[in-house]
């Protein structure tokens, strides 16, 4: 069905101060409505070239520089201070020393020394271990500024602090938690308590004391907190925890709503195993705990992908969710960040966030055939993609071979990448094969498939064939 739609398409042109302006000028777009087995057709299409479950292992191409009028301001910082709680060990310190990365200054945030707890001793010593990385080998400023963030005199000093020593605050990543898995039967009121003011109360002084700051800075900001894949789904052994997490998602929701106006983003992370402590805590529970095992299975065969995340792997979204990419996306908690294939689990989340969460991961490849590449949402992300160091199989219907010649000139001459033109309707079996093959046989092979389809982008993995789905679809 062809449809004729009015678009407000907004550009982009940056000034000399490094701010971005925009602009809204308006026209209409002809959008292609096809049919479901339209997505099968590439899917499988994939599969039949791919035959592998598992990702090859070769790294990320170095990317190019690209004009700043293709692409929005792909730097990953909005101003320069990154407040990080719980940044001692394990997700915190990866986002900690990715926003490093990215050009933050960063505010690290852990408990205080104590001879009566073992694991604030040690946080004391891990977290002067990430200042040094920091501020030696990355090259950007640090505070370290201890504290309990279920405290809110501590959270108060805390962000006053960060904007004393590295003057300001425009970023919240409220990472601190805390977990122990133990049936419901046997947690204690005292427990429950500890976990719901470290896990609950300590997101909600961050998220507000943050908040505060940044209104009165008056340049906006991101605030990310940390939920979990047990804050979306009920996990047993783990109900103190859960509903905490659970109060992250609705905190993150709720506050987004209430500072929009402010121009701060409010989302969260919910990843599932990830390697921390917490996980290794988890295995040992269950060597004493048979029910564990069998209700929580913890292990990578667990995951869709067949391994347990890092660390890296969640601070990849968080550099996502801070940057200016993720202006468009508030009030989402990402995920399930856990390796599972689950109906709706990322139906709320902004389409972007799919594909720069991917992007930000270690193992992505170099191929990537885009389809509905002639213009809008398409041709950005061909070009975005270029930009990252992909060559690119850009396709779209015949009509548009003009706009796809132009599109691969542009990828070629201006960012350096290779690039070949594959018109082609992509509702036509016939045409999605041949579509795959010209990319395998110019380009090598094919390792990422964005289809642009009523507004929505679609990362295509390999995916078994469903038995009859063809013939069901008509």
């Amino acid at each position: 069905m062809l449809s004729r739609r009015p678009l407000r398409i907004w550009t982009y042109k940056q000034s000399s101060d490094g701010r971005n302006i925009t602009y809204l000028t308006s026209r209409c777009q002809y959008d292609y409505c096809y049919l479901a087995r339209t997505q099968l057709h590439a899917r499988l299409a994939l599969v039949r070239h791919s035959g592998r479950r598992q990702l090859p292992s070769f790294s990320v191409p170095a990317a190019h520089n690209t004009p700043r009028s293709y692409i929005h301001n792909t730097s990953t910082s909005l101003n320069r201070v990154a407040v990080v709680t719980g940044a001692a060990r394990g997700i915190g310190r990866a986002i900690a020393l990715q926003l490093a990365r990215d050009g933050y200054d960063v505010a690290l945030n852990d408990l205080v020394p104590s001879s009566s707890s073992s694991r604030a001793s040690s946080s004391s010593s891990s977290l002067e271990e990430v200042r040094e990385i920091i501020e030696g080998e990355i090259g950007r400023k640090t505070a370290v500024l201890r504290g309990d963030v279920s405290v809110e005199e501590d959270v108060k000093a805390l962000v006053d602090g960060a904007v004393e020593k590295l003057g300001g605050v425009d970023v919240m990543v409220a990472n601190a938690g805390i977990a122990s898995p133990s049936a419901m039967l046997d947690i204690s009121a005292k427990e429950w308590d500890r976990v719901m003011a470290i896990n609950g109360r300590g997101v909600f002084l961050c998220y507000k004391y943050a908040a505060i700051q940044m209104i009165k800075q008056g340049r906006g900001g991101r605030i990310v907190g940390a939920s979990s894949v047990a804050g979306k789904t009920g996990v047993p052994f783990f109900a103190h925890y859960s509903a905490s997490k659970f109060a992250v998602s609705s905190l993150t929701q709720t506050a987004a709503q209430e500072w929009a106006k402010y121009s701060i983003n409010v989302n969260a992370y919910a990843p599932g195993p990830i390697d921390t402590d917490l996980t290794r805590e988890a295995a040992t529970f269950a060597e004493i705990n048979p029910d564990y095992n069998k209700d929580v299975p913890a292990s990578a065969s667990a995951t869709a992908v067949g391994f347990i995340g890092t660390p890296e792997d969640v601070a990849g979204v968080v550099s996502y969710l801070v940057s200016d990419r993720a202006r468009f996306m508030t009030g989402q908690v990402l995920g399930k960040l856990d390796g599972k294939c689950r109906p709706n689990s990322f139906q709320s989340t902004h389409t972007a966030a799919a594909y720069s969460t991917l992007r930000n991961l270690p193992s992505l490849h170099r191929v990537a055939v885009v389809t509905g590449a002639g213009k809008g949402i398409g041709r950005a992300v061909a070009l975005q993609l270029a930009h990252d160091g992909y060559d690119i199989a850009v396709n779209d219907i015949h009509s548009m071979a003009s706009s796809v010649n132009e599109l691969c000139k542009t990828i070629r001459e201006e960012m350096g990448r290779k690039a070949v033109a594959l018109t082609g309707d992509v509702s036509l079996d016939i045409d999605v094969r041949r579509v795959v093959d010209g990319a395998v046989d110019v380009l090598g092979s094919v390792d990422v498939v964005s289809r642009r389809s009523n507004g929505f982008l679609n990362l295509v993995s390999s995916l078994k064939p469903i038995p009859r789905w063809s013939q069901t679809l008509g």
